[in-house]
This record gives C-alpha cells, structure tokens and sequence, in this order.
C-alpha cells in the first residue's frame, strides 16, 4: 500500500488505497482522536475481496500536516473530507469511522447526503454527554499545557487513554505510535486544538443504512450510549464486541470486518 499527500487547498492530507475494485461503493475509514490510520492497520488485510478502500490521515494527525493555528472543528475535518473526494474522483463512499471520526462522519453526511451511502460507527461519542468532562477539562487547563514540556503532556494522555484497551500491552504499543505527534515541539499546543471544546448542532434523522459496534467494556461508549445515538440518527442497527473496550478496530477486527461486509450488502 503505497501513500500519497493530496494538498487541499495548502493543507496536506495523507491517505492511502487498498483492496481491490469491485462491487458498492468504496470504503472510506475515518479514524478519531488521538490516533491515525495506523488504527485500521489490523483490519485491512482481512476484508474480503471486491473492497476498495481509502484510509486517510484527518488534518493535525499521524502523517498530514499538522498546523497548530488550523481549523479542527468537526465541520472542518467535513469539509477536509470532501474535498479530499471530489479531488480524488470517488462520487460516493460507505464511511467506517471511531470514536470522534463518527461525528466527522457523520457531518459529512448531513451536508452531502449524496456522497454517502451508508455508515458504520464504532464507539461513536454521546451527545447526550457531550463534551465529555475530560474535555471541558482539557479546555480549561490548556493555557497550562504551555508551560509543560509536550513529552510531560502526551505521557499523561497515554495513561488515560489506556483505560480503552482490553490488551494493555497492545494499548502501550498503539498509544506509543499514536502520540508521537504530540510529543514533539509544539504537541501541547496541538492538543489544545484538537480538545477546544466543541458541539455540532445536528438536527433530524439520517436516511441511509447505519451500523453502531462499540466494546462491551468501553469505558466511554456504553450501550445506553449507543442506543441514544441510533435513536437521534432515527435508527440503525446495534452490535457489541464482549471482548473488547473502546479501540474496537485493533481488538476485534474479523468482528468490524463482518460488520462491514454486512453493511454493504443491506438494500443492495
């Protein structure tokens, strides 16, 4: 799988194709806070011929640019995206995306409704309890950041966030490439942009095939969770992996996959 840096616009976007062309639409994976495309690396090699999919980099993330005075509201990344498909000639996509990437995903689809034809979202947030009080929290106290060495900052977010991982020596290993960015110069203030607290004002129901998978044992995406966020979406169908917390695509990927393919074949 070879890269390519697509400039929209004066911001570079990383992505990459795989699988093979086939029947449906390409599949569109939208990783969420604070990981990258590295996160669907486990999936990748065991989805079954016919599909064809785009893996991107979200702005400020794993291999794109990461300006620190960018725009990273949810919209923002949106409107990322699209143009992101209309410069590489896809016309409509399915749309896999986790955690934050679901809101994303979901922006895209209300403002485009053509250029997405189904939606699978894996531990997506609750806007029932949305921002979260790690994040209002992370807002408050990021003027503080500056004055902490980034290293000091990203190591205290590696300790939080492994608390969603079942295996937690495959959570060490992931959060170690995952937070890199953020370890560097500039990394707290990069974080402080990327947890500027934030609500999207989506209103009404979406018309179009949509799954929910979240871990069993999420510490942040309960079942309640789940089934309000298909109520607001005006249904979709709900799954839960047993073992697995919230990093569902590298702790149960023959689950995502099935989940996927059957996806892709509802309404056909």
């Amino acid at each position: 799988m070879r890269g390519e840096f697509v400039d929209l616009s004066g911001e570079r976007l990383y992505c990459f194709a795989a699988g093979t062309r086939g029947e449906g639409d390409p599949v569109l994976f939208v990783h969420g806070f604070p990981t990258s495309s590295h996160l669907w690396q486990p999936l990748l090699p065991i989805l079954p011929g016919g599909f064809r999919s785009l893996v991107v980099d979200l702005l400020g993330y794993g291999r794109s640019d990461r300006p620190l005075d960018a725009d990273y509201s949810i919209t923002a990344h949106a409107r990322r995206l699209h143009a992101l498909l209309e410069e590489l000639g896809v016309p409509r996509v399915t749309i896999v995306a986790h955690d934050f990437g679901a809101l994303v995903a979901e922006s895209l689809a209300r403002a485009h409704p053509t250029r997405v034809g189904r939606l699978l979202l894996v531990s997506p947030p609750a806007l029932r309890r949305w921002p979260t009080f790690a994040q209002r929290s992370a807002a408050r106290t990021a003027p503080l950041w500056r004055a902490l060495p980034s290293s000091v900052i990203a190591s205290q977010l590696h300790v939080a966030l492994l608390r969603g991982y079942f295996d937690r020596e495959q959570g060490r290993h992931s959060l170690d490439a995952f937070l890199r960015p953020f370890a560097s110069t500039g990394g707290a203030r990069l974080l402080a942009a990327h947890t500027a607290v934030q609500r999207p004002g989506f209103t009404g129901p979406l018309t179009l095939p949509i799954a929910l998978l979240g871990g069993r044992r999420d510490p942040w995406c309960t079942t309640a969770d789940l089934e309000a966020t298909a109520a607001r979406l005006g249904g979709a169908t709900i799954d839960r992996v047993d073992h697995a917390r919230h990093f569902v695509p590298e702790e149960a990927p023959e689950r995502l996959g099935r989940a996927l393919v059957t996806l892709q074949l509802r309404d056909r």
